[in-house]
């Protein structure tokens, strides 16, 4: 929106999009058009336009007739965590639990997870732990909606940093990502960085970057979802040797020196 401000004093923008933020569930009707308002501000004034997705390239190329860059997101090549001690504070034990590491807002999808596990079978959910790291700043009724259900076997962690959170990436057995929009989750990158078996929705900002498309589910169906979380779960070990095996392509793919690269070459054309 103080993109026209920044080119009447004569400034070069890049302006760089990560997702269609109007689609979240958190925002009213008087938010989204603010926002709508606000992109269109912004992709008329701007010198260069970037997106972390190709969903959002292809969006602003039909709709707005702009070159738009594809500018993805990257990740650092992880070091795995050698030490429990940070997620046994929680009494989880490694490999047996499944990750949902996200903030809690209705876009991200968590409640369809917590369904989806309350309807697996019992001796699959004996075995295992459902770990929920994130928190909100604005705790709000969905949140608590979520902090009911928290038990013996629904863990939540809230916000994981540092040391914790790599522990539970290093640790995890499963990682799920339920969304129902997205930029370019960076979660989802890291949790493939690690090598984990990533269970998620099939939004077309995840689907581009998963390499396992056999563990996609049906947006918002937390049926769908159940079923490849119990299949998987009868064969984590396989589906975990084909996550290690695909780590490397993940890792030079989404990396913050090739994002570099492109940064460099979009600030050239500014010369």
């Amino acid at each position: 929106m103080f993109i026209p401000f920044a080119r009447l004093f004569g400034k070069k923008v890049l302006l760089q999009t990560h997702g269609l933020d109007w689609k979240r569930e958190k925002w009213n009707s008087f938010a989204k058009f603010i926002i709508k308002i606000s992109t269109r501000l912004g992709l008329w004034f701007t010198d260069n336009i970037a997106a972390v997705s190709l969903e959002e390239v292809e969006y602003f190329e039909k709709y707005f007739k702009k070159q738009v860059a594809h500018l993805p997101n990257g990740i650092s090549i992880p070091e795995p965590a050698t030490h429990t001690n940070e997620i046994e504070k929680f009494n989880i034990k490694p490999t047996r639990y499944i990750l949902f590491l996200s903030r809690l807002v209705p876009e991200k999808g968590c409640h369809y997870l917590i369904d989806a596990w309350d309807k697996l079978d019992p001796q699959l959910k004996s075995e295992y732990k459902l770990v929920i790291a994130g928190d909100t700043q604005y705790k709000d009724k969905y949140y608590y909606s979520l902090k009911d259900h928290k038990s013996q076997n629904i863990i939540f962690t809230g916000f994981a940093t540092g040391e914790l959170k790599r522990q539970l990436l290093t640790h995890a057995g499963l990682f799920v990502q339920p969304s129902t929009i997205e930029g370019m989750p960076i979660s989802v990158l890291e949790a493939m960085g690690y090598g984990i078996p990533v269970i998620a929705s099939n939004i077309r900002e995840i689907s581009d970057i998963v390499i396992n498309k056999e563990l996609l589910f049906e947006v918002g169906n937390s049926e769908s979802l159940n079923k490849i979380l119990s299949v998987v779960l009868m064969s984590v070990e396989v589906h975990k040797q084909f996550a290690l095996e695909k780590r490397g392509e993940i890792l030079a793919k989404y990396n913050w020196d090739t994002s570099a690269k492109v940064l460099d070459g979009l600030i050239e054309n500014f010369k």
